[in-house]
């Protein structure tokens, strides 16, 4: 019995020791059997935690993390450790799989709020892969916060980018991030065209447009009637106060002087394409202010040099200003007639002209004339229609100066540099007793009009 129970013991110690062996060779194959959180947090042994550390990273996911973190406690050491970890992940997005970067992106989130927003923004702006961007987007409410301290490099960035798929990468972030990247965006002074577009795409409160349209800079207001007519398009209930809003301030910026008052009407513009009824009592008074300044030009006698600034300004008003410049313009030099006066006609026609590049709309009564044969007016502003210079328009310009004409009609064109006209000034001059001398030089005054810059 002996000898069997002997053979029997040395059988199981056989099989005890091809066991442990099996054991050994698996743990080999595959490394330590044991949990490399615990080792990371309890092991002494430097080499066996490093080793511990390359294991815990390859799956570290957020709920891994946040363990982690629970249970290292204060001791320098782990905490050392758990740092590890943090940079080995940030150092393994690089080379990992798209799934595996949605992983570590999740992991650092869990953990530390400023790294992972400084590595999903990297992420963002640098990754190809449209589900990893989407997976970083989706952790933007996570970590709102500490978002908010890249804002401004970003904003800043969008500025400066050097191409179009850098610009759209930004912008496609910064509309992730939403509200706080509106307030950030608004909150800029001197803002790029693109900062306007961006705060109207993402919608939501219309707080940085009240800022806009109460501004006491013109720019801003300008702005704020660019965004304004865009929002009426999905939005007019929410603009309508924002409209009346604007319409105050434009009109405390109603000025004498001719480059403001060229940036007000510009304003106005805008507005009186969506809210005409805002914006026309507003003209009339920007109207009313400039009138005064015809006929101040470079000169106050012949030969007068018009306020080009001034047309210009006027010419911006539209119908408001053409209603109050006709019978100005009209008024042509006679007995009696004073230089002051005729300056100012000068300047008004030179406004006329000018709004045919600006805003042609507004000039539709004298267009209209034109079509009806109203001889007199015609002929009183006969300098604008040669300016204009319309093809076909010819005989119905010699009518009115049969008609209606004087010597200014005759200069006016003499100066067109059109043979028809010439013609017709000197057969008009010698059959009423006056004598032309000289030439003109240049090539004529005719459609210039459509030639100014």
């Amino acid at each position: 019995m002996r000898t069997l129970r002997g053979r029997s013991l040395a059988r199981g110690g056989i099989a005890a020791a091809v066991a442990a062996l099996i054991i050994a060779v698996l743990v080999f194959a595959t490394g330590s059997s044991a949990d490399p959180l615990e080792v990371i947090l309890t092991s002494s042994d430097q080499r066996e935690v490093a080793e511990a550390i390359d294991e815990f990273v390859l799956g570290a996911d957020a709920d891994s993390m946040r363990q982690l973190v629970a249970e290292a406690g204060s001791g320098q050491e782990v905490q050392a450790r758990v740092e590890k970890v943090r940079d080995d992940l940030i150092v393994g997005m690089g080379a990992a799989s798209p799934e595996d970067r949605i992983r570590i992106l999740g992991a650092l989130a869990a953990v530390d709020d400023g790294v992972a927003a400084t590595v999903l923004v990297g992420t963002f702006l640098t990754d190809g892969e449209r589900s990893v961007r989407e997976a970083a987007a989706e952790l933007i409410p996570t970590l709102e916060r500490a978002l908010e301290g890249t804002l401004e490099p970003l904003i800043d960035a969008r500025s400066g980018a050097e191409s179009p798929d850098d610009e759209a990468q930004i912008e496609e972030l910064l509309r992730a991030i939403g509200d706080p990247a509106a307030e950030a965006v608004a909150a800029l002074r001197g803002r790029p065209r693109w900062t306007l577009d961006f705060l109207v795409a993402v919608g939501g409160p219309l707080t940085w447009l009240e800022d806009l349209a109460t501004s006491p800079r013109l720019g801003d207001l300008q702005l704020a009637a660019d965004a304004l007519a865009r929002i009426e398009r999905t939005d007019a209930a929410a603009a309508a106060p924002l409209w009346q809003e604007l319409a105050r301030s434009v009109r405390g910026k109603v000025s004498p002087d001719a480059f403001k008052a060229r940036q007000v009407a510009d304003i106005l513009r805008n507005i009186e394409r969506v809210r005409t009824s805002l914006a026309r009592p507003i003209q009339r008074r920007q109207v009313d202010v400039l009138l005064p300044r015809l006929g101040s030009g470079r000169r106050a006698t012949a030969p007068f040099i018009p306020d080009f600034a001034l047309a210009e300004a006027l010419a911006r008003l539209g119908k408001p200003a053409v209603d109050k410049l006709l019978p100005i313009a009209r008024q042509r030099p006679g007995f009696g007639v004073s230089q002051a006066v005729i300056n100012r006609a000068d300047d008004a026609r030179n406004v006329l002209v000018t709004m045919v590049r600006v805003d042609r709309d507004a000039l539709k009564p004298l267009f209209d004339a034109l079509m009806r044969r109203d001889h007199d007016l015609i002929a009183d502003l006969m300098f604008f229609y040669v300016a204009l210079g319309r093809h076909g328009s010819e005989k119905v310009l010699i009518e009115a100066q049969h008609a209606n004409g004087d010597s200014q009609t005759v200069i006016a064109f003499l100066e067109s540099g059109r043979q028809q006209l010439v013609n017709a000034a000197h057969a008009w001059a010698a059959n009423n007793g006056f004598t032309i001398t000289g030439s003109i030089p240049g090539p004529g005054s005719w459609g210039s009009a459509r030639r100014q810059f």
